[in-house]
Order: structure tokens, then C-alpha cells, then sequence
């Protein structure tokens, strides 16, 4: 069964509760025990006690002023009189006390009944003796008789049941002597449990939450230092503590993933760089290449309109400059063919630019994709970086390391993405001109194909400009033959 930090600290200190309100039970048990017997001593045993001691005093003093007034001591029948009262005010109060126990009451009306018969018997036979003339020698006697016959038995009763009285107090006393013992081994042999219990709880949560998240703060240490090569966190425990190592695998994990996107995308947009610096080669290339044709256009160009002037004004020269209009002519001729030749080769190889400047574009279009995937992949990073610092804000202080790395991750995605944001503006800056390099290659081409076009209509031309210098040579030969002829 998996438990959370938060269950594992409440079963261990509910278990050190679990043991205190049992320890709080059995004193309370053995408090109410205590508070019973001293209830039984307070209020049953010692007013006994006191009761039959007073009664013992009280008998006592009847017999004394008994005898006082059989000797002649003034007010000692007085004395009699209130005493007898006193015992039996006490006899009374003892008859309420015992009237839970049938044997100590039948006790105690027997001590009733005794002296109730010796007073009897001195009011009725001595009394009266004691008002007329009478002799201590006759009447003593009879006292005597009476107090050995009544008195001596309530003595010997009364003795009996202080003892007894004072011995249950002393068992009572005992008893609560023992219930003090009790609670105090209670109190200590449950005090050290509680003791023992807590050391070993404190030892067991303190020693697997430290442990843990010394670990945890290693690798997240090692990730903010950039090292990816730290192995996986394997916690089972399903508490908050594995959620969190769980949190720092799968972080490792992304970074690890996103640095290998990094760099394979790094890769690739050097590869599409070395291509651009090539087909920007070629295009440097053919444009001077394209320079220097236009140039041997425009200068055969010159050369064939100052021939078709020479062949204008000098048709009718004689037949040498013929001859040599007709040398020019064939030179123009072959030079235009040349100049065509060149042309379509030019537009040939312009045709090939703008279909590399086009793949440009294409590859511009691509790396504007990769650049999409790195953007995405970064703001994936950044999600996750706010997810770690969320996790770790939600750990306290023991994700502070944690929210360390999480910083750090989200800066490095925020400049991530700040770059792959400055190479999109130079990918379009290049797509940019690589458009406009192929609009003016597609202008040119026309233009070369207006050029190709005249091109074969001045070879044309020459052709024909041609065939007319050697018609005309052969008429200026008819003419210098007929000339001759006729000179000759």
C-alpha cells in the first residue's frame, strides 16, 4: 500500500496519540479507582472510625458521671444526662452509616440495646437511692454489677469494631497506595513507549524523506549544471516525493530530447547554409559570366552595323573593297552565329539558375519548417519548465533546487526561441532575395530570348547581305570584265 508524506506523518503521530489516550485511559481507570476508595475512606471507613471512637468516649463518660454521682460529685448527674444523650445522638448517626451492612447495624443496635438497659437500671435502682440517705458501701456494689453486666460488653463490642474499622481504613489506604503505584509504573512504562515509538517514527520518516531528497537534490543539481547523464530516480513510494522525482525523470528526459532536436536542426540549417553559399556561387558566376556576353554582344553588334554601313556606302566600290565587304560579311556572319551560340548557352544556364534559385526558395520553405518545429518544441520546454516550477513551488522548500533548474530551463527556451526567431528573419531575408534573384534571372532569360531571336535575324540578314556582296562581285566583275573587255 502507498502512502503520501502527508498519511505516513499522520499514521506515525496518530499512532504516538493512539498510545498517549491509552496511557490517559488506564491512569483515568486507576484515577477513578482511587477517587473510589478514597470516596469510600472519606465518607464510609474513617467516619466509622471517628463514630465508634466517639461512642467508646461517650460509654465511657456515662459510667464516669455515673460514678461521680454515686461519690457526690457535684453536677456529675448533670454530666450523666447530657452524655447519655451524646451516645445516643451518636448510636444514631452510626445506624445511618451502617445501614448498607445488615451485620454492623444488628452491631450497633445490640450497643443500643446494652446501654439502654444500664441506664434503665441505674435511673430506676440508683437514682433514687442517690436523693435519700444511702451508703457508698451498698450502692457501689450495685453500679459495679451493672457495669460488668452492660458496659463491659459494649467495651468489649466497640474495641472490637474500632479494630475492624481501622483496619479496613488501613486495607482502603493500602489500596490507594497501590492505585498510585499503578499509575505511576503506567505512566512510566507508557511514557517510554510513547518515547521509544516517537524516536523510532522521527528515525524511520526523517531517514526516508532526507534520504529521498538528497537524491533528489543531486540530479536536479547535476541538471542545473548541464549534466544530462544522470541516472533515472527509481522511487516507488508513491508519495509526493515520488511524483516529484517522477517530475525531474521526465524533465531530464525532455531536455535530453530537446538538445538532440537542437542540435540534429543545427545540422541541418548548416547543410541548407553550405547549399545557399553554393548556389550563391553559381549565381555570382553566371551573372559575370552573362556580363561578359552581353559586352561581346553589344560590341559584335557595333562591329555588324558598321559593316552593314560599309556594305551600304560602298556597293559600289570597286571589286577589292567588295571582296572585302564580302570577307567582313562572312566574319559578321560567323561571329553572330557564335554570339547566338553563346546566347543560348547563357540562356540555357540562366534557365538552370532560376530552377536552383527556385530549389533555394524551396529549402528556404523547409528550414522555415524546421525553424516551426524548433519555435513549438520550445514552447514545449517552456510548458514544462512552468509545470517543474509549479511542482516544485508545490514541495516547498524541498523543490527549491528543483525550481532552480526549472528557471534555467525556461531561459534557455526563451532563447531558444529568441534565436530560432532571428534565423526565421534571416531565412526570409534570404527567401526574400532569392525571389527577386529569380524574378531578374526570369527577366533576363526573356531578354536573352528577345537577344537569341534578333540574334538569328541579323545571321539572317548577313546571309543575305552576303549572297548580295557576291552578286554584286560578280556583277563588278561582269562590269571590271566588260570594262576590260571593252578596254581591251
Amino acid at each position: 500500500m502507498t502512502l503520501s508524506v502527508r498519511k505516513k506523518l499522520y499514521l506515525g503521530f496518530g499512532s504516538i496519540l493512539a498510545v498517549l489516550i491509552l496511557m490517559v485511559g488506564l491512569i483515568w481507570k486507576e484515577v477513578l479507582s482511587s477517587h473510589a476508595v478514597a470516596d469510600e475512606i472519606r465518607l464510609d471507613d474513617v467516619p466509622e472510625v471517628v463514630s465508634y471512637l466517639i461512642m467508646i468516649d461517650e460509654a465511657g463518660d456515662v459510667y464516669r458521671d455515673a460514678t461521680g454521682a454515686v461519690t457526690g460529685v457535684k453536677g456529675a448527674i448533670d454530666d450523666y444526662y447530657t452524655n447519655k444523650q451524646e451516645f445516643a445522638d451518636i448510636v444514631a448517626k452510626l445506624k445511618l452509616l451502617e445501614a448498607t451492612s445488615p451485620g454492623d447495624l444488628q452491631r450497633v443496635e445490640e450497643i443500643e440495646r446494652l446501654m439502654a438497659q444500664f441506664t434503665e437500671s441505674f435511673e430506676a435502682n440508683i437514682a433514687p437511692m442517690l436523693e435519700g440517705n444511702y451508703t457508698f458501701a451498698a450502692v457501689m456494689p450495685l453500679l459495679r454489677r451493672y457495669y460488668n453486666e452492660f458496659l463491659i460488653p459494649i467495651e468489649t463490642m466497640l474495641n472490637e469494631v474500632a479494630t475492624t474499622e481501622i483496619a479496613d481504613t488501613d486495607t482502603a489506604l493500602l489500596g490507594l497506595s497501590d492505585s498510585f503505584t499503578t499509575i505511576e509504573y503506567t505512566i512510566i512504562i507508557l511514557s517510554s513507549i510513547v518515547f521509544l515509538l516517537t524516536c523510532a517514527i522521527a528515525y524511520i520518516l526523517s531517514n526516508s524523506i532526507t534520504t529521498r531528497l538528497s537524491k533528489l537534490d543531486e540530479v536536479a543539481q547535476a541538471v542545473a549544471e548541464g549534466d544530462l547523464t544522470a541516472e533515472t530516480i527509481v522511487d516507488k513510494s508513491g508519495d509526493e516525493l515520488a511524483n516529484l522525482a517522477v517530475s525531474i525523470n521526465r524533465m531530464q528526459g525532455s531536455l535530453v530530447t530537446l538538445i538532440g532536436s537542437i542540435s540534429t536542426v543545427s545540422n541541418e540549417v548548416k547543410v541548407v547554409t553550405n547549399e545557399l553559399e553554393l548556389i550563391s556561387q553559381d549565381v555570382v558566376s553566371g551573372a559575370s559570366a552573362q556580363a561578359d556576353k552581353a559586352g561581346l554582344i553589344a560590341t559584335a553588334a557595333e562591329e555588324l552595323s558598321l559593316t552593314i554601313a560599309e556594305v551600304a556606302q560602298q556597293g559600289s566600290a570597286t571589286f577589292e573593297e567588295s571582296k572585302r565587304s564580302e570577307d567582313s560579311a562572312v566574319g559578321g556572319r560567323d561571329v553572330i552565329r557564335d554570339m547566338v551560340a553563346s546566347i543560348q548557352q547563357v540562356s540555357q544556364q540562366m534557365g538552370d539558375m532560376s530552377t536552383q534559385m527556385n530549389q533555394l526558395g524551396s529549402h528556404g520553405e523547409k528550414i522555415g519548417s524546421v525553424i516551426k518545429v524548433i519555435e513549438d518544441i520550445a514552447e514545449q520546454t517552456n510548458l514544462l519548465a512552468l509545470n517543474a516550477a509549479i511542482e516544485a513551488a508545490r514541495a516547498g522548500e524541498f523543490g527549491r533546487g528543483f525550481a532552480v533548474v526549472a528557471d534555467e530551463v525556461r531561459a534557455l527556451a526563451e532563447r531558444t526561441t529568441n534565436a530560432t526567431k532571428e534565423v526565421a528573419g534571416i531565412i526570409q531575408s534570404i527567401q526574400a532575395g532569392t525571389q527577386e534573384a529569380v524574378t531578374f534571372t526570369e527577366d533576363n532569360c526573356r531578354l536573352v530570348e528577345i537577344g537569341v531571336s534578333q540574334s538569328e535575324g541579323a545571321v539572317n540578314a548577313l546571309e543575305e547581305i552576303v549572297a548580295g556582296a557576291s552578286h554584286v562581285q560578280s556583277m563588278i566583275n561582269s562590269i571590271a570584265t566588260a570594262a576590260e573587255e571593252q578596254t581591251g
